[in-house]
């Protein structure tokens, strides 16, 4: 039975909810994939479950020589990876190990441990044995965890490549704006010439410099500032003043400040709320990273499995049990950002607009 078969199969298993727990995904379907991709899964000092290392213990450990562990494998609970790859990445870091997967039977995300940035950066690819084909599956399965490859060092080679070639595009993704910003500020000649020409082209008569850079500017601001969805717009009457004399109310003229963040990745965060915006980039850098962190306000920690004392204070839930205090001024959710940004080194754009 090829690879393709085996993965085609789990495909309808798992859309028919046949794996629910860990150890039926570990049996049912990391073994299975690991026979199928040449591993010898009945020697225990080759694939190796339950390794133990400094008192903890990791699923799967993958061996190129006896007991000498190149890969581990965490398996998690259908649809609950969060926070399983800072405890991997521990796992890794300690034993030296330099590939690292997590999987719940469905999502597999392959990760280098060693390089740097934050733990999303660090990952090489994320597989989806659903929704991508079993052709593409297969393909990638065998690059990083084929028994030939590994043992080869083949697949370690493969890992690295592809993720210089993640971390380029992503870098260059990120530097897409900053270059745009670039050429408005610089006044680029030829950004100019080019658009300039392209007018006279159409309709026979060639703009000045100065129509072209407003037009870029303007549109620069449209982009910036339209796509973002930011919910339905709610008026709130206690937002309203009294009209002298008249007993009539008007809206208050005052803009409240926002927060928008973006990703390395290109991804945009920006509410109308800044507290949601707040929530939603903790959710996606992860609580578990943001909670090491142990950034406190008024002695406690900004994120806890409990309200504090302070029952008058606004708290966000960012995950069932635990709590964000989003009871601070919007300067105070900036700074705490910054250091979010800072300390764990994400490269995200922080802006109060």
């Amino acid at each position: 039975m090829s690879i393709e078969n085996h993965i085609a199969d789990i495909q309808e298993n798992l859309k028919n909810s046949k794996y629910p727990n860990e150890q039926s995904i570990s049996q049912g379907i990391v073994l299975r994939l690991l026979s199928a991709l040449g591993w010898p899964v009945y020697d225990t000092q080759i694939v190796i479950p339950e390794y133990s290392i400094q008192g903890r213990r990791v699923d799967f450990a993958l061996c190129n020589h006896k007991n000498k562990p190149v890969i581990f494998i965490e398996v998690k609970q259908p649809g609950n990876m969060l926070g399983a790859d800072k405890q991997l990445f521990e796992y890794a870091f300690h034993a030296g190990v330099p590939l690292a997967i997590v999987t719940d039977g469905k999502e597999w995300h392959f990760y280098l441990p060693a390089e740097v940035g934050s733990y999303d950066d660090r990952r090489v690819y994320k597989l989806d044995l659903i929704e991508r084909d079993v052709q593409e599956s297969a393909y990638r399965l065998e690059r990083y965890i084929g028994y030939k490859n590994v043992v080869d060092g083949k697949a370690l080679e493969n890992a690295r490549e592809d993720y210089k070639n993640v971390k380029k595009t992503r870098e260059a993704k990120a530097n897409i704006p900053i270059a745009w910003d670039k050429l408005l500020d610089d006044k680029d000649d030829i950004l100019v010439d080019v658009i300039s020409e392209k007018v006279e082209s159409l309709c026979g008569f060639k703009p000045t410099q100065n129509q072209v850079l407003e037009y870029l500017s303007s549109l620069q601001q449209e982009i910036t500032t339209i796509p973002i969805y930011q919910g339905p717009q709610v008026t709130d009457p206690k937002l309203q003043v009294c009209l002298p004399g008249t007993g009539k109310r008007k809206p208050k003229s005052s803009v409240r400040e926002k927060i928008k963040v973006i990703f390395p990745d290109g991804t945009v965060i920006y509410r109308s709320k800044v507290a949601d915006t707040m929530v939603e980039v903790i959710q996606r850098i992860g609580i578990e990273n943001v909670r090491r962190l142990n950034i406190q306000m008024s002695g406690f920690p900004i994120i806890s499995n409990q309200k504090h004392k302070q029952e008058t204070y606004n708290w966000s839930e960012v995950k069932p049990g635990w709590y964000l205090c989003t009871h601070t001024s919007t300067n105070k959710k900036l700074s705490q950002l910054h250091e979010i940004n800072d300390t764990l080194c994400l490269g995200l754009k922080i802006q109060k607009v």
